[in-house]
């Protein structure tokens, strides 16, 4: 089977390789500013509106990067790659793979529209330049809200963030089985979304677990990288035959 001779695909290919590509640039940024935290990560549930108001205005960056503003190009990021990989393997284990991408697309759009990430950086700016306690009251009240909706890691985005990772899980499961990589790829992307998963249940049900949750997800973080490395050199082979 030639997988790379549909001309009309080759445009997806190169497509998917640049984003899988972006993807791991994204995946050392993540790292990068974990380590460069001067009190390293702190789980988000465990900020009040008013610690999350004040991180807005003070750390943006930060504030906006701990808030899923990653998780958000990740999955932008994700839909070529997906698709992608459903049509590589459309004759081979097309079932499982649709449902990959469905599951990965449904998720990740519950979780864009309940991101509140931006709105957060609005209510920020205004709560620092709040003259009175009332007002300053008023704006924390708007941003409990927002984070009750939003806040990665908590009850409220449990379904968007969970989703993105099952179906992405899911895919794992069609390269393993669908004889079109070798096995250890599967395993590779299976192993890195399962911990992912795991660490997303630990830190919703049992937050005071986020330390352990984090060494959890430490591997899967590394596993990713060299999930999506393997994808681009695959996107780019295909993108040439």
């Amino acid at each position: 089977m030639e997988l790379g001779n549909d001309v009309r695909w080759k445009r997806m290919y190169r497509a998917a390789a640049v984003a899988a590509l972006l993807m791991i640039g994204l995946v050392l940024a993540d790292m990068g500013i974990s380590m460069a935290l001067p009190a390293g990560d702190v789980n988000p549930a465990d900020l009040s509106a008013a610690d999350w108001l004040g991180r807005f205005d003070t750390a943006p960056l930060y504030a906006l990067r701990d808030y899923g503003v990653f998780n958000i190009c990740s999955i932008i990021l994700g839909i070529p790659v997906l698709l992608s990989l459903y049509h590589i393997h459309r004759d081979t284990n097309q079932p499982l793979a649709l449902l990959a991408v469905m599951v990965s697309v449904l998720g990740g759009g519950i979780y864009i529209a309940n991101n509140t990430a931006l709105p957060m950086l609005s209510l920020g700016h205004t709560y620092a330049a709040a003259a009175t306690e009332i007002e300053r009251q008023t704006i924390e009240a708007a941003g409990a809200a927002l984070l009750a909706r939003g806040a990665d890691f908590t009850m409220g985005s449990l379904v968007g963030t969970l989703l993105p990772s099952l179906g992405n899980l899911l895919m794992a499961a069609a390269v393993l089985t669908g004889k079109v990589f070798k096995k250890a790829v599967g395993y590779v992307g299976m192993a890195a979304y399962l911990s992912l998963s795991v660490f997303t249940v630990m830190t919703v049900f049992w937050p005071g677990l986020f330390g352990i949750a984090m060494i959890v997800a430490m591997p899967g973080g590394l596993l990713v990288l060299v999930w999506n490395i393997i994808l681009t050199c695959k996107f780019i082979k295909l993108s040439k035959i």
